[in-house]
């Protein structure tokens, strides 16, 4: 382009197009490294059309002509510059919306765990082999949220989300609410199943919310546990988890049963 300036170009119409460069630049290279290449570009211009002597001065233009080109250069790349921003700013506005969309359709609102859908998509970027599932249930939550309100009942559901979480850092694990009082954890974890659950069932058991000075909220919860087979889908297994939950709850709650 510069080189259209300094030659005129074809019958003289070189430098007309000169004006493509500041919505071309900035388009692709960013507002950034777009402006430095156009404000290179200004000097450059005006090196050429005022410094030098070129074919330019020869083709018999107004002598007002090399102000104007740069006044207009000028003017498109400002009006380019707004453009572009704008466009940056809409575009990180719709990114942000979207991964705004992308954790409220994956994430628990009250106990800020995964839900349903979110553990599922992120059991399937993992490479476990054979994890170990346990569907916990908190016995008789209904009568806590009758007895003390389900702002309290809330309240209570936020606290075993935290124990949990708090119990299973540096594991290798995906935890989220299943549904009401039920949580999900999925462990990649071969052995000791039963013993790792009571674990679980005694930090459940041993939390408590307390809400004023003779007040505390505690409950026991009942686990059941399958294990992943190769054969197998996800929702399989924690049909199989439930099941053994169900027999947990038969057997009087605050129990853990492994899945046949």
């Amino acid at each position: 382009m510069l080189y259209l300036v300094y030659s005129g170009g074809v019958n003289g119409t070189g430098h007309v197009w000169i004006y493509c460069i500041p919505p071309v630049s900035l388009f692709l290279h960013g507002l950034k490294r777009g402006l430095l290449e156009v404000f290179i570009f200004i000097l450059a211009l005006v090196y050429i059309l005022f410094f030098i002597s070129s074919p330019f001065d020869q083709l018999g233009y107004h002598h007002d002509l090399k102000s104007r080109i740069v006044y207009s250069f000028i003017l498109i790349a400002f009006l380019s510059t707004i453009y572009e921003y704008i466009s940056s700013r809409f575009n990180q506005s719709l990114q942000e919306l979207s991964s705004k969309l992308e954790l409220a359709a994956t994430t628990d609102p009250l106990t800020n765990l995964l839900n349903r859908r979110g553990l599922e998509q992120q059991l399937k970027n993992k490479a476990w082999y054979k994890p170990s599932i346990f569907l916990l249930d908190i016995d008789h939550f209904k009568s806590i949220n009758d007895k003390y309100g389900h702002e309290y009942g809330d309240e209570y559901l936020k606290l075993v989300a935290r124990s949990m979480t708090g119990f299973l850092v540096g594991r290798e694990c995906l935890l989220s609410r299943w549904g009401g009082e039920e949580f999900l954890l999925v462990v990649d974890l071969q052995n000791d199943h039963e013993k790792f659950a009571e674990s679980v069932r005694n930090l459940i058991e041993n939390a408590s919310l307390k809400f004023d000075e003779s007040h505390e909220i505690s409950a026991t919860v009942s686990i059941g546990i399958s294990e992943l087979g190769a054969t197998e889908t996800f929702l399989m297994a924690v049909g199989r988890a439930d099941k053994a939950l169900y027999e947990a709850k038969s057997r009087g709650r605050n129990c853990v049963v492994a899945a046949k």
